[in-house]
């Protein structure tokens, strides 16, 4: 009995969708503690970016994965407790310091949605998962930190060559390493996202689709008797 009882856990659309979330938001978090992002933001923030960005993984998994496979009314029920998973998340991480998943609805909808656009963007300009980090840190993108590089190392053999300015050197230098920093967060970025994504198609698919069309079904009656 206890057996059959841990396969329906397994396949139940609210625990699959809590665990996804809870996991990927917790792994991204940690990841962006890594020193090599050079992110120089306190731990409250990357976190707050870290569950934004999680719902974003969650919700694209569960929408590339299923497409045709699942009608709108699994698709609301889906979205009714991604929603309200993510609520609960919130409120109990960030209600402590004033802020609420009501009052941030729109700037993390807004977030939501800039990574969405970020993620379809077929132009050549800069990576999806490059466009993503750029929009989690306020970085700026790789192309334009190589040329800022470049310009610096060119000053750089400028001042070594006329004594004058040698007294610039250490500023130069200092700028010159933090840039080649910002510019190799990227190289972890783009390892991490793309596995954070994976990982959430991992989980999501096995959420029974049968079962988010019935528990559709009763919300909808619990719905009608209030």
């Amino acid at each position: 009995m206890n057996f059959f009882r841990r396969n329906n856990k397994k396949s139940d659309p609210e625990s699959i969708i809590s665990s996804c979330l809870n996991s990927l938001y917790n792994r991204i978090s940690d990841d962006l503690e890594r020193k090599g992002y050079y992110w120089n933001k306190s731990w409250g923030v990357k976190r707050y970016e870290s569950i934004v960005l999680s719902k974003f993984i969650l919700d694209h998994s569960f929408e590339s994965l299923t497409k045709e496979d699942v009608s709108e009314e699994g698709k609301s029920t889906y979205y009714f407790l991604s929603n309200k998973i993510f609520t609960s998340l919130f409120d109990e991480e960030f209600s402590e310091i004033g802020i609420n998943s009501e009052n941030m609805k729109e700037e993390n909808d807004k977030k939501i949605q800039d990574y969405l656009l970020a993620y379809e963007d077929t132009s050549q300009n800069s990576a999806p998962y490059d466009k993503i980090y750029m929009l989690i840190t306020g970085s700026d993108s790789p192309e334009k930190l190589e040329k800022e590089i470049n310009r610096q190392r060119v000053c750089l053999k400028f001042l070594k060559c006329n004594d004058k300015f040698l007294h610039l050197l250490p500023d130069y230098k200092k700028r010159l390493k933090l840039l080649e920093q910002q510019a190799s967060a990227f190289k972890l970025a783009e390892v991490m996202l793309p596995h954070m994504m994976r990982s959430a198609r991992h989980k999501i698919k096995d959420i029974n689709v049968k079962k988010l069309k019935s528990l559709g079904k009763k919300l909808l009656k619990k719905e009608n008797k209030k």
